[in-house]
């Protein structure tokens, strides 16, 4: 019996996921000044495992004025841009990509 394309691992460019199960951005509206937190860990790692290829996160404000709304995620300094490494560090522990 075949796997059906969906299971099935797909290489674009350089980027290999391991399926084509990819999960869409859903804005949470949970940051706090731009920063994310335990609760994007919690929602972003839940989607990871399980078993996700791709997760895509919330929108992300590259300025303060560019949010949707004062909970948005944003990465217009060091500080909030570093707040996202536990949330790409633990979908990349899941085998998820994380965009």
């Amino acid at each position: 019996m075949n796997t059906p394309a969906l299971f099935q691992p797909i290489t674009l460019r350089e980027v290999t996921f391991k399926n084509r199960l990819w999960i869409a951005p859903m804005c949470q509206y949970s940051a706090i000044n731009g920063k994310v937190g335990q609760w994007h860990v919690m929602h972003l790692g839940a989607l990871a495992s399980g078993g996700a290829g791709l997760v895509l996160a919330e929108a992300t404000a590259v300025a303060p004025e560019g949010r949707i709304s004062v909970g948005c995620a944003g990465i217009w300094n060091d500080e909030l841009a570093e707040a996202w490494r536990p949330v790409v560090e633990l979908a990349h522990d899941l085998d998820s990509k994380i965009g």
